[in-house]
């Protein structure tokens, strides 16, 4: 039998030493393994701030060039808002002009002591003229009884114009220096907002403080100053400063008829068939020995008109008045007297006109007196008025930033023999990782537009379509896809 052997210790060495090579294979492994996470780790964590920093990056590109355009909107709406002041402003005025010849216009017609004007028919006002065409048919009572009625009318037709004459002449001269300021105002704004683009130029201006405060390494690139340069040239040249004294006549030109469209009832054609406030109207003795009647009625025309040089306002009231009536007439014949109808007819013309004008050589019209008018202002709007020009050029920004200002472990800090901060020679001491190299770059780009919002469409505007202007305030801001063939030839430059 043979003897039990005892058993082995779990720590005693085999006789060939195959124990001891087993153990030394694993840590091979683990040390093989933990180098491919390592080297995993820091491609992620590489690439996870290449893709942050290319997204804080365009982030910002985005943020500048929607701003820029955002600037653009704004004095394009400035522009609109100070271009229907004065509009307003010229409907006003011609308000003004208008009341003081319709005012003056009845003065001369109850009020002998109003002013006299030449007329077709004799150096007098319309007063006269109508007394003496009633007592050209009536002795006696008629026409005394019609001139006490017209009397009556006299002082409050002297007293409305007077306060009307007075009062207007200021109020024009404040309403031109309105314009005056609205038109310097608008020219200011829209340039200083040129300038604030082209600042980016030189890396400075609202459009690099944006920039800088989100992303301090990033800033305009060669390439991008060039594109710039062209987007601020041509959004220069999509607005154009009009000087209606001198533009008359350029059928892009619409100031003139902007006002005009704008014109109220009163002013822009006031005609009526118009019977005067009083009954004009005569009975009694005529032509000597008859019995009969007479009334006058009058055909009125008004109106305020825009000179065509666009530098003086011109108002016109004039009437022409009809009158008749009939005149019975007792013809005596053999057989007694017989009452024979005789028709009268008869009328009177009054003109009276009114301008408001810095130019005061038409004697021959009357002035609004302390009145001072420049005409219309230089105003801004688009360069032509087609379709195609409710959207503004395209401001497109491209930005780039070094390789070196990105925090990846090709420049991370060496924990030893170096002041913090300082890269060692771009790479960690041990890995030796060439993810980047000092000459590299990072670019974004991003495009922008300000754009003619048409709150309505041309189904609502009965048929009609209105394109983009400076007249209405509806220019709004949006980013736009940068140009493919930017896109390419940034990228070959950089």
């Amino acid at each position: 039998m043979e003897p039990v052997r005892p058993p082995r210790s779990l720590f005693a060495p085999t006789p060939s030493g195959a124990w001891g090579r087993e153990a030394g294979q694993a840590s091979v492994f683990v040390v093989a393994t933990f180098g491919i996470v390592l080297l995993a780790a820091f491609l992620v964590y590489n690439t996870g701030r290449q893709v942050i920093t290319k997204m804080h990056m365009q982030n910002t590109a985005d943020s500048a060039a929607y701003s820029g355009s955002v600037m653009l909107a704004r004095a394009y709406n400035f522009a609109a808002y100070s271009n229907r002041a004065m509009v307003a402003n010229q409907v006003a005025i011609a308000q003004l002009v208008g009341l003081t010849s319709w005012a003056r216009y009845y003065c001369t017609i109850y009020n002998a002591e109003c002013g006299d004007y030449p007329s077709p028919t004799g150096s007098y006002g319309a007063y006269e003229e109508i007394v003496a065409e009633f007592d050209a048919y009536f002795n006696g009572g008629g026409t005394s009884d019609v001139q006490t009625v017209m009397d009556s009318y006299g002082p409050a037709s002297q007293t409305l114009f007077d306060a009307i004459n007075t009062g207007a002449g200021p109020i024009i001269t404040v309403l031109d220096g309105i314009n005056k300021a609205l038109s310097d105002a608008s020219l200011a704004y829209y340039d200083a907002t040129l300038v604030d683009l082209g600042l980016a130029l030189a890396n400075a201006g609202p459009l690099a403080t944006i920039v800088q405060a989100n992303d301090p390494n990033a800033q305009v690139s060669q390439f991008g100053l060039g594109v710039l340069t062209a987007d601020v040239a041509q959004i220069k040249s999509f607005v154009t400063r009009y000087t209606p004294l001198d533009n008359q006549n350029d059928p892009n030109n619409r100031f003139h008829q902007v006002v005009v469209n704008s014109l109220d009832p009163f002013s822009s054609g006031r005609s009526s068939t118009e019977t005067p406030p009083f009954p004009l109207f005569a009975a009694g003795s005529c032509l000597g020995d008859g019995d009969g009647f007479f009334t006058m009625g009058a055909i009125y025309n008004g109106s305020t008109t825009l000179s065509n040089d666009n530098a003086m306002w011109s108002a016109k009231d004039a009437a022409t008045f009809l009158g008749g009536g009939v005149c019975i007439i007792q013809v005596p014949t053999p057989v007694g007297d017989i009452p024979v109808p005789i028709p009268l007819f008869g009328g009177a013309y009054d003109s009276n006109q009114a301008y408001a004008g810095s130019s005061a050589s038409a004697n021959t019209l009357y002035q609004v007196p302390d009145s001072t008018y420049s005409g219309l202002q230089p105003y801004y709007d688009v360069s032509n008025l087609k379709a195609k020009d409710w959207v503004s050029p395209t401001l497109t920004l491209f930005l780039s930033r070094a390789g070196n200002t990105i925090a990846t472990t090709q420049y991370a800090k060496s924990a030893i023999g170096a002041p913090q901060g300082t890269p060692q020679n771009g790479n960690l001491p041990v890995l030796n990782m060439t993810d980047a190299d000092k000459g590299s770059v990072m670019a974004s780009s991003a495009s922008s537009e300000a754009y003619f919002a048409r709150p309505l469409t041309a189904w609502q505007l009965g048929g009609q379509t209105v394109y983009g202007n400076l007249f209405n305030p509806y220019w709004e801001a949006r980013l736009v896809p940068t140009s493919t063939a930017l896109q390419a030839a940034a990228a070959a430059v950089q």
